[in-house]
This record gives structure tokens, sequence and C-alpha cells, in this order.
């Protein structure tokens, strides 16, 4: 069983009541009005970010897991710059310079950048809990894929060839976005509220993220790139900082988990759909070893309003047991007992 630090606790469930604002640390989404959609990415087929739009009457999409993004510190990049600017002077690969020479610089550069990451990883983390106020400089972390959204300086969009690419990237300088308010209601230094209209901003081309609605990708989304021309986003929260730091205590919406059976001693595993019925797949029990490695065990949690991720309650009314590998939900359904 998992104990609840009381103070902590109370503090998360007055805080619907109170007036929130953008924090480091924070999961948060991007809801586009006018198109009715959500700033999104896939993150591993296909790394560009698009708008997916909701369902006619609905405020949601089916994966919002792919629209959320964590808030982080500006970070710096100077000395993997420098290491991959030490590898392409060299023409070689890390693993094999040619010259002792190269070998030293190579390696010189290697420790410098190891050592600048665990700085930013440091930074972060001195960091969590901080406002974010207008005017300042972040890395939104695509949490899905464990990329960062980025503005490309060297490449097009794929619709608007006047335009630049937006996508998830391994982070680079190219990853840094200046927060602005969307309407002169705001000024630079002021703390941001969830819900605000925001545009982000890259620092690296001076290009707005921008939605594009004449370029569509398929029946629900549309280009997003980067842009000169403005377009706002209203800010939404999925997951407090507060509660991702209670994650060893407390379950929030969006987590992912076993379903571990004591008088069974073994894990619930999807084992397979039948191609004759799949609107009945087969659900067993397996061992703890193989629950331990298998994908098949893991049901992802959701809020029945899937663009919340924060903390599950004893009083909610509902979740929704989502199966990862193949999107399923699990139900229930009433049928007869024979005599």
């Amino acid at each position: 069983q998992r104990s609840v630090h009381g103070g902590t606790f109370s503090s998360l469930l007055r805080r619907g009541m109170e007036e929130v604002f953008l924090k480091v640390g924070d999961l948060v989404s991007f809801y586009n009005e006018d198109e009715h959609g959500w700033l999104t990415s896939s993150g591993f087929a296909e790394v560009r970010v698009c708008l997916t739009k909701c369902r006619p009457n609905e405020d949601t999409i089916p994966d919002f897991q792919e629209a959320v993004f964590e808030v982080h510190t500006m970070k710096s990049y100077i000395a993997q710059s420098l290491y991959h600017a030490a590898l392409e002077r060299t023409g070689m690969e890390a693993a094999r310079p040619s010259t002792i020479e190269e070998m030293k610089e190579l390696t010189g550069s290697r420790v410098a950048m190891e050592s600048e990451q665990r700085n930013n990883e440091s930074m972060q983390d001195r960091a969590l809990g901080q406002f974010v106020v207008y005017g300042q400089t972040i890395q939104l972390l695509h949490v899905k894929s464990k990329l960062f959204l980025k503005v490309s300086e060297s490449q097009a969009a794929e619709g608007d060839k006047d335009a630049l690419a937006a996508l998830v990237s391994s982070a680079d300088d190219g990853c840094c976005f200046k927060v602005v308010p969307r309407h002169k209601l705001h000024s630079e230094g002021e703390r941001i509220h969830i819900g605000d209209k925001i545009m982000l901003l890259n620092t690296k081309t001076n290009h707005l993220i921008y939605t594009n609605p004449t370029y569509k990708l398929d029946d629900v989304r549309v280009e997003v790139n980067g842009f000169t021309h403005q377009s706002g986003f209203k800010l939404m929260s999925y997951c407090s900082f507060q509660s991702k730091e209670l994650a060893d205590e407390v379950l929030n919406g969006g987590e992912i988990v076993r379903f571990y059976s004591k008088e069974n001693s073994g894990f619930v595993m999807l084992d397979r759909v039948d191609p004759d019925r799949p609107e009945e797949p087969v659900l067993h029990i397996y061992s703890s070893t193989l629950g331990r490695t298998s994908s098949n065990c893991l049901f992802l949690l959701e809020h029945t309003q899937n663009s919340r991720g924060d903390l599950v309650r004893w009083e909610d009314v509902a979740l929704r047991v989502k199966h990862v590998g193949t999107g399923l939900f699990l139900a229930t359904r009433e049928t007869a007992i024979p005599r």
C-alpha cells in the first residue's frame, strides 16, 4: 500500500479552487479554438507536428497522449554544437577517429557535452515549480516521444513551402520558444495563467508555431508549421508538476499500469484478438515473470475527459482503462448466467 502525505495531498485537492499559473514541470496541451483542434505529434514514425481536430460535439481527441507537452527551462547547447562541429571537421564517426589529435579533440568535446547535459538536467530539477512569465524562453518536451518541439531552419514545411517545418526532435537550440501573449492584455514579465491565449515564437528562426488549415494531412489533421503570421493557442493544463512529484504515492490520469491478481499470482494480459470476433478480445492472467516483461500487460488510465491527466481520486465518477497495444478499452457486458 502507498501512503500519502496529508499536507501535499490536501493542497492538490484545493488546486481547482485556486488561480492556476503555468510552472516549470507542468504537463500542458495547446488548443486552437478557431480550428477546434489540439497541437499533436505521433512522435515515432512521423515526427512532424500537426493540429488534430476534435470530432463534432466533442472537445478532445482519441489519443490525447499525442497532445501532451512538459514545460522545461531553456537549456544550453554550446558544448553539444562544438562536439558536432568537431565530428564534421574530422569527417569521422565518434568511435573511429583517424589520428591521436582527433581522438583527443573528440574525447574532450564529448566530455564537455556530457557535462553540459548533466548541468541541463540539474537546472530543470532546480527550476521545478517556478512560475513561467511572458517573454520567458522555454522548451516543450513531447511526453509520448520524449522529443522536443522544434522549428527547423533548414527544412521547409511539407505543404506550405514558404514556411518552415515544425516537428519534434532531439534537443538543440532550435527547440527554444519565447512565450508571447496572443492579445495585448498581458505584457512581458507577467505570470502566465492556465487558459491564456498564447503564441510560441521560436528564438532561433523568429517564426511562430502556425496552424495552416489550407494544407490538410487527412480528414482530421491540418498542417502546423513555422511561419511569420500569428496563430494562437489556448494553454490548457494536463497535469501539474505537484501531481507528477507524487507519482510514487498517488495515481494520475495518463499513467500506464499493470493489474496484478494476488489470488492467481499473475498479471492481466490481453492474449489475443480473435479475427472472427474482434469485439471480444481474450483476457488471461499470466505468471509474474511474463507479466513484467510483456507489453500486452500494459494499460493506460484515462479520465472520462481524457484531456485531464491530474490526480485520480476514489470519488471520481469513472475512469477508462485502455490497452496500450491495441487501443481497446476494458469493458463489462451484461450476460445471462445459466442456472
